[in-house]
């Protein structure tokens, strides 16, 4: 499925890109990412 790799490269290089401007502190919470029940890439704060 190369939509499903290209996607999953863009959301990757998103990721890496939102973690270089926000600085990380200690007590930032922590971040839960996967593929939900629809095959959706996804990141997140919370507990999925």
């Amino acid at each position: 499925m190369p939509q499903a790799s290209h996607a999953w490269r863009l959301a990757l290089a998103f990721r890496e890109q939102c973690v270089d401007e926000v600085p990380r502190e200690p007590h930032d919470l922590p971040i839960h990412e996967g593929l939900n029940d629809a095959g959706t890439f996804f990141v997140t704060t919370e507990h999925p």
